[in-house]
């Protein structure tokens, strides 16, 4: 916590020395890799820039282990987040979701979120689906498809649900993708038919 204060407030010296001892005293403790390469890396985009922090969150990637999906998730968050600011939007969201995916099992609120704000800032184009059962929708994505279907604003939705408007405007574009769905209208009348009772 420590070095992370000392990275995130700029502290670039200070961060490198603390982050020394970690390595010396717990250096080979599993756990710690994933942490140690996000914190690693994030300083080097301090100091070096993108092209040094890169390979330091790759090789991060490439030796962690399983045991510490927070710190993973971490380190998938920061490469990603530097990727997409870089321009290599693809293998940003490719490690974003995988970000997401851990928050998600921890249920790891603020840390979703800011795993949603980089995807909706991600922008890639999406490709027309099928129409998908209801099933393939996330959690978040039939929260948001509810609210729609009962006629609240994507800032309405946004502040109901505690998030940005990039974030609710992310899951409004996957639910149109997945359900192949063209629009507001649609969504709506395709919410309706959730809610009608299924005859026998």
């Amino acid at each position: 916590m420590l070095a992370e204060g000392l990275v995130g407030s700029g502290q670039a010296e200070q961060a490198a020395a603390v982050l020394a001892r970690v390595r010396a005293d717990h250096g080979q403790v599993a756990y710690l890799r994933p942490a140690l390469a996000w914190l690693d890396g994030w300083l080097a985009e301090l100091q070096d820039g993108p092209e040094g922090a890169q390979l330091i969150y790759q090789s991060g990637e490439d030796t962690a282990g399983v045991l510490s999906p927070f710190y993973m998730a971490r380190l998938l968050l920061a490469h990603g987040r530097l990727l997409r600011r870089t321009g290599q939007r693809r293998p940003a969201v490719e490690r974003l979701q995988r970000a997401h995916d851990l928050y998600l099992a921890l249920r790891a609120a603020p840390f979703i979120a800011q795993t949603e704000e980089e995807l909706a800032a991600c922008r890639l184009p999406t490709e027309p689906a099928k129409q998908q059962p209801v099933a393939a929708l996330t959690s978040r994505e039939t929260e948001v498809a509810h609210l729609v279907g009962k006629g609240l604003s994507n800032p309405e939705i946004a502040a109901e649900l505690f998030i940005s408007r990039k974030a609710m405007e992310y899951h409004l574009g996957n639910i149109y993708a997945k359900c192949g769905l063209n629009g507001r209208q649609q969504l709506r009348r395709f919410v309706e038919q959730w809610r009608q009772p299924t005859t026998i």
